[in-house]
């Protein structure tokens, strides 16, 4: 398994490689990317099976990379330090959310639940579908996609009159 490390600080990028380095002796770091533009031609090049991905970057952010990626062959392990992304990065076939600072075990779990997805060899209609809604301006979101068996369905926020969850459902 290959990955691809994306992160504006070098610390965070460290962090990840040395887990990695450690913990992980069957995924082989292709490149390092300290932003959206070196980031996309990483993943152009290089073509990995996994990436870890900052959210926010001085160029842009991880949305505006993927988003100009027509091809989406790989899974995500998105890291950052803000929590308002939890939202929008509901846990999806294709992608999982680390909060930094990152852990061993959080990294561990992350990276084990990608490698399950890989060899599972999901189809990719539900990545799209949540970068679908990253298109909305960032002040107001007038939807919130809500997970259904067949990926998710958007909700405009003006037809909501009560939300109520469970640990299974959201009713």
């Amino acid at each position: 398994m290959t990955c691809i490390i994306i992160d504006d600080e070098a610390s965070s990028r460290d962090t990840i490689k040395s887990i990695l380095t450690n913990y992980c002796p069957e995924l082989k770091i292709l490149a390092e990317a300290e932003n959206v533009e070196s980031a996309y031609s990483a993943i152009l090049l290089h073509k990995p099976d996994l990436v870890f991905l900052d959210i926010e970057m001085p160029d842009g952010n991880a949305f505006d990379l993927l988003q100009r990626i027509h091809s989406i062959q790989f899974k995500i392990i998105f890291t950052t330090a803000y929590e308002q992304y939890a939202l929008n990065a509901i846990k999806i076939d294709d992608a999982d959310y680390l909060l930094k600072p990152l852990s061993i075990k959080e990294v561990l779990g992350a990276v084990d639940r990608m490698k399950s997805k890989l060899q599972a060899s999901i189809p990719k209609e539900n990545l799209y579908q949540l970068l679908s809604t990253f298109k909305i301006p960032k002040t107001y979101n007038p939807y919130i996609p809500i997970p259904t068996s067949n990926g998710f369905e958007l909700i405009q926020t003006k037809d909501i009159i009560k939300c109520e969850a469970n640990r299974k459902s959201v009713v």
